[in-house]
């Protein structure tokens, strides 16, 4: 087995601010791969565990990064979100009119930004699949102060939106949220054209396999997501046999859903050699970005001010992190009934209300 820098830190040890530190590859060859083989059995008999089996195999296309010196702190272009007050000197009446005009106009914006978002290749389009189970991150490719940082912001990240994240027990054998950085992701993934059981569920569809491990444009970030169903009661809905629909699941009303989608496994592949400029602090929220939601990372959100333009900006264009819209996004996902079939309206509303406070 390879030696990998791995690590499932909780939290950063010392003082030392990796945030802005620039992500500057090299690569270090593997001397000895592991078993497909025995990753595939061990993925089959146990399934928690085949996972962790799953990214020590690919992650063996072993990445190092070496961490430059901070660079001079950019100003943020995704800071200001559309106003929403008037001046001073506007009288009543016309106040009034302007600032429902402009309240208007950003709940546009917002239904679109939503609407782009959550606009799954991947799942139903019914309910928004979020996070259920407990988080427990682990990060591979990295040298073990990277790592730790990017655990540690995640971790950070999910608290604040209300994603749950394991107080403990979070061990290699137990992790959900899998990050790999590589210099190949082409080589790193080879092995899943072989041997899909080390990643994918028998729900995924081929062409949904083909557009992660073959994307139509070379994306730096990959992700993948499994899911369940969960029943009214917080139980896994169960799959009828011959692929005829869910047997335990109750008729949806006009209102609510019997049976929402709920992630148990996110893996993350990131060319690492196509971060030269990126802050690891930059890099880390656009993990969560794309780990907590199933995102659409080819959306086209327009001049909406998020994370995810990381890669499609020019580099002073580039956001600090997470901006106000995907923070008020991400928290309006975690705060709503996920049953509710009005979902997506109630997070525009509430990501609304924020950004207009």
């Amino acid at each position: 087995m390879c030696a990998l820098p791995i690590s499932r830190a909780r939290g950063l040890t010392g003082a030392v601010d990796h945030s802005q530190a620039q992500m500057r590859p090299r690569v270090r060859p593997c001397k000895r791969l592991p078993s497909v083989k025995n990753a595939v059995a061990v993925r089959e008999r146990y399934p928690s565990l085949g996972q962790s089996i799953a990214l020590i195999l690919l992650a063996c296309a072993c990445a190092s990064a070496a961490g430059a010196a901070p660079p001079d702190p950019q100003p943020s272009s995704a800071s200001t979100p559309i106003p929403s007050t008037v001046s001073a000197s506007s009288k009543g009446d016309q106040a009034e009119v302007t600032v429902e005009a402009r309240r208007e106009t950003l709940e546009k914006q917002v239904h679109t930004f939503v609407g782009e978002l959550t606009h799954s290749r991947r799942f139903f389009p019914e309910s928004v699949p979020r996070w259920v189970q407990p988080l427990c991150f682990l990060v591979a490719g990295v040298p073990r102060n990277h790592a730790k940082f990017v655990i540690a912001r995640l971790s950070q990240v999910a608290t604040s939106v209300g994603a749950p994240l394991r107080e403990a027990g979070c061990s290699r054998n137990s992790a959900n949220f899998h990050v790999v950085f590589t210099p190949d992701p082409a080589a790193t993934l080879k092995s899943l054209n072989w041997h899909p059981r080390l990643l994918f569920q028998d729900d995924a569809a081929a062409p949904q396999i083909e557009r992660f491990l073959n994307p139509p444009k070379s994306n730096v970030v990959r992700v993948w997501h499994n899911a369940e169903f969960l029943g009214y009661d917080g139980t896994p809905v169960m799959p009828c046999p011959m692929g005829a629909g869910l047997c335990n699941r109750a008729i949806d009303s006009r209102i609510s859903l019997s049976a929402v989608q709920a992630f148990t496994e996110t893996f993350v592949v990131i060319d690492s050699t196509r971060l030269e400029g990126i802050q690891i602090g930059q890099i880390s929220d656009y993990i969560a970005m794309v780990g907590l939601v199933d995102v659409d990372v080819d959306a086209n959100l327009g001049d909406a001010p998020s994370i995810l333009r990381l890669f499609s900006h020019a580099p002073d264009e580039h956001p600090e992190g997470l901006t106000e819209w995907d923070r008020d996004f991400l928290k309006a996902l975690y705060h709503t009934d996920q049953r509710n079939a009005q979902q997506r309206g109630q997070i525009v509303t509430m990501m609304v209300n924020e950004i207009a406070h």
